[in-house]
């Protein structure tokens, strides 16, 4: 009876490792700009890590630590994976994913469980690294020599205790100016004792963050906890990422004419697509990704999916934050970066008046085969020859948006004061 016991309880571990493995695994964790691992405490793990690009590009990751190890810890975490990749795919933005994070866990844990979550957007285009830490151990950005340049601590409960009208999705933002390693981790890495019951500890993990190369970081610092442990098992499940950072965007400059999709099977009919939006729906809804899950079920729209997600989500960014907001781009740079997203929370909270209305619409004159998009805002308009002047002369240090906007489209132009943009993309 103990024998046909055993066997069927390793069976069942099998079974349930091999489906949640399925569940967790994504492409994301092979990207060259990480280095991650996870050693549980029990045959199952309650943490996970996660890492998907955005259609931007921008590399999103999670790291998740359920209440507790082993397989009760490892269920509590299941259905996080699904939401993250699908919705890191589409375009979701930062505030969107944690809503919904938070949304499921509230609604499938049971009242003592609780996820700690750290959600982290590096976006090397624009320079900017955003955090949301909700009960995981302090994100650490650090240095070519080996010194902390940034310190993310927890500034929020756990996903799943919070209902949404309580829940902060606001997270901390700063700009990266030079190059570096992010690294998370949970607090099992924190907690891991030695024989005598000395805590791995947080001084462990900056020593030997600091005493070597970047590129002996992560293996110096795995190394260092085996030898802590002494050949004991650790006693929650420890996991650890590295995100590198290098600045270096030129693999990122996606769709310009040499490396834009070959061209697809085209369509017998033209179509259009056009939608309005009041500042009530500007407040809350997401455009950009609902807009290209639309387009991309056209059949020939589907290979541009990356370059129109870039277009038209810049063009809806300037609209609000230029347009209706009258936000500054200058303010990232004198205030920073986190000044600017505060500023604009609380106008977009008050925002009570205007409108952004988009069309899309696919174009085949003259034997040229465009994608028209236009965005339009009911804003005060700007000054755009000024713009597009810097812009050419390279001295702002702002304006990447626009510019990436110009090297994916045939033409681009402005009408009634700044307030429509609209932008020719050939396919």
């Amino acid at each position: 009876e103990l024998q046909q016991y055993y066997h069927n309880a390793e069976e069942e571990k099998r079974v349930t490792a091999h489906l949640m493995q399925n569940m967790v695994s994504g492409p994301g964790l092979r990207d060259p700009a990480l280095q991650t691992t996870i050693v549980p405490a029990e045959y199952h793990s309650g943490d996970i890590i996660m890492a998907a690009r955005a259609p931007n590009q921008a590399l999103f990751l999670m790291l998740a630590a359920g209440t507790g190890h082993g397989l009760a810890a490892a269920i509590n975490v299941m259905p996080l994976p699904q939401i993250f990749y699908a919705m890191v795919s589409k375009g979701f933005t930062l505030a969107s994913l944690l809503q919904e994070l938070n949304s499921k866990a509230l609604g499938w844990l049971p009242r003592d469980r609780f996820v700690a979550g750290t959600v982290v957007e590096i976006n090397e285009r624009e320079q900017t690294v955003r955090v949301w830490n909700g009960g995981n151990p302090d994100i650490l950005l650090i240095g070519r020599d080996g010194s902390v340049l940034h310190t993310c601590r927890s500034r929020h409960l756990p996903l799943g205790i919070l209902p949404e009208r309580e829940f902060d999705a606001q997270a901390e933002s700063f700009f990266i100016d030079q190059p570096g390693q992010l690294v998370v981790y949970s607090d099992g890495l924190l907690e891991a004792e030695s024989p005598n019951s000395d805590r791995f500890g947080k001084e462990r993990i900056l020593a030997t963050l600091a005493g070597n190369e970047p590129a002996e970081r992560f293996d110096r610092l795995l190394a260092a906890l085996t030898a802590h442990l002494g050949g004991r098992p650790a006693h929650d499940d420890v996991s650890l990422m590295f995100a590198e950072i290098g600045l270096d965007t030129a693999a990122l400059q996606l769709g310009t004419p040499e490396e834009k999709p070959a061209a697809s099977p085209d369509s017998a009919e033209n179509w259009r697509l056009s939608i309005e939006l009041s500042a009530q729906e500007i407040r809350y809804y997401d455009l950009a990704p609902h807009l290209l899950s639309l387009l991309e079920k056209i059949e020939d729209v589907k290979p541009h999916k990356t370059s129109l997600f870039l277009v038209l989500s810049e063009l809806l960014v300037n609209a609000v934050d230029h347009g209706l907001l009258k936000l500054e781009s200058d303010i990232k740079h004198t205030d920073g970066f986190e000044r600017y997203l505060s500023l604009r929370e609380e106008r977009l909270a008050e925002l009570q008046h205007g409108s952004i209305s988009v069309r899309v619409e696919k174009s085949s004159e003259a034997g040229c085969r465009n994608m028209v998009i236009s965005v339009k805002d009911s804003g005060g308009g700007f000054d755009y020859l000024s713009l597009e002047r810097h812009l050419e002369n390279h001295d702002l240090p702002y304006g990447r948006g626009l510019g990436l906007v110009r090297s994916l489209a045939s033409h681009v132009e402005f009408h009634d004061g700044g307030r429509e943009v609209v932008v020719y993309y050939p396919y």
